[in-house]
């Protein structure tokens, strides 16, 4: 019942922020990144607390949490499944084949004991999206039709109250590319519909299943004028220094129910994003982080914004951290942990910087659910060997 005022997230405003504590706005024009407060440095406030072997190097995918669990999507070899933490140890658990450059699966979790995979599989022009239940996963939940030959392999999804798994991926369009879903309830898939509009380039997409509504986000991307296009069939030209996201609101047809809205400026260099939704309210309560990949100077790494939504109008965008290598930055708990452009780690709390020789040569993955003291996350060694618990104050 706390989701039945989701659609509330298309029709009510929102005075102020809640939720987890953000960094102060500036009050001169957001967009403008010199002008943003930028964080001091600090001494390390992060410790390894302990190391948990996995069976083996594997490819690991996104986390997902439930009760003192950890889920997180994993390949080894060609195998697709998922690996399990307690806090102490990790099973790896087999639920798919899987081939050539596919993606790990993407976990769902309902409760402590449900788990769904999302992921593709099949090779070449046989390759699709499939849902699976890991407690019996001979038998998909459902399958999204084969897609066209595309070098993407970005794709979403969220699990909704009643059972049924809202499936959200990118495929080549007239336009370059559009963002296209399907819903997967009683063993089948719907036909697959369009998100993005059309005339927009849109990719990497990221779902949210909030009551009645489902909530896209993409990455949109600046077209190039037409002297500068491709040629056919490649499709009109992308201009790489120009990207944003773009946040649209839909009701269990596809049909949207709010006015195309832009979560960052169109002035930016969006390379991916992610959202945050630790505890689930209403109205909602989400955090979009987002990497811009914008230098003042060369091989200074880009800027993490982060974007609060609570209403039909996204907060200002908020400078979180700088120096940022690669990906988005893991933003939990008020604290956002990241890789530098050196690869070194570090973290960003209360506007203050640190750099931390605890997350050197790791990618942080998700926080604890449990956490006894501080802030305790989950973060995977770089060869996929081992993951470790590293404690933050």
């Amino acid at each position: 019942m706390r989701f039945v005022f989701g659609m509330a997230l298309l029709y009510m405003g929102c005075s102020s922020f809640c939720g987890t504590p953000k960094p102060t706005p500036q009050e001169e024009d957001p967009t403008d990144r010199d002008a943003a407060p930028h964080a001091v440095e600090g001494k390390p406030r992060c410790d390894s607390q302990a190391k948990i072997a996995l069976p083996g190097a594997m490819e690991l995918g996104r986390a997902r949490t439930t009760g003192s669990r950890v889920i997180i999507g994993a390949r080894r070899k060609n195998r697709a499944g998922y690996v399990d933490v307690d806090g102490v140890t990790a099973r790896f658990i087999e639920v798919s084949d899987v081939t050539g450059d596919m993606p790990p699966p993407l976990p769902l979790v309902s409760g402590e004991k449900k788990i769904f995979l999302v992921g593709y599989e099949g090779a070449g022009k046989t390759r699709h999206l499939v849902a699976r239940d890991a407690a019996e996963p001979t038998k998909a939940l459902g399958e999204l039709p084969a897609e066209p030959p595309d070098e993407s392999l970005a794709f979403d999804a969220a699990l909704r109250l009643d059972g049924s798994i809202v499936v959200a991926w990118d495929a080549p369009s007239d336009d370059g590319s559009a963002v296209m879903a399907s819903v997967i309830r009683g063993g089948k898939a719907s036909e697959p519909a369009r998100l993005s509009p059309k005339e927009v380039d849109a990719d990497t997409p990221r779902v949210l299943a909030l009551g009645p509504t489902i909530l896209a986000m993409w990455i949109a991307h600046r077209p190039l004028p037409k002297t500068d296009a491709a040629a056919p069939p490649e499709g009109a030209g992308q201009d790489l220094d120009k990207t944003w996201i773009e946040m649209l609101g839909f009701d269990d047809g596809f049909h949207a129910t709010s006015p195309l809205r832009h979560v960052t400026p169109d002035t930016g260099r969006v390379t991916t994003f992610d959202l945050v939704n630790e505890a689930p309210s209403v109205p909602p309560s989400i955090d979009v982080v987002a990497r811009d990949g914008i230098e003042m100077h060369a091989g200074e790494g880009g800027t993490a914004i982060v974007v609060h939504v609570s209403g039909p109008e996204p907060g200002a965008p908020v400078v979180l951290a700088d120096h940022v290598g690669r990906g988005v930055p893991l933003f939990a708990k008020g604290m956002a942990l990241f890789d530098g452009p050196d690869g070194r780690g570090r973290a960003v709390f209360a506007d203050t910087a640190t750099p931390e020789p605890a997350l050197d040569g790791a990618r942080p993955l998700a926080a604890l659910p449990q956490a006894q003291e501080g802030r305790d996350f989950l973060v995977a060694s770089e060869d996929g060997a081992e993951l470790r618990v590293v404690r933050c104050r």
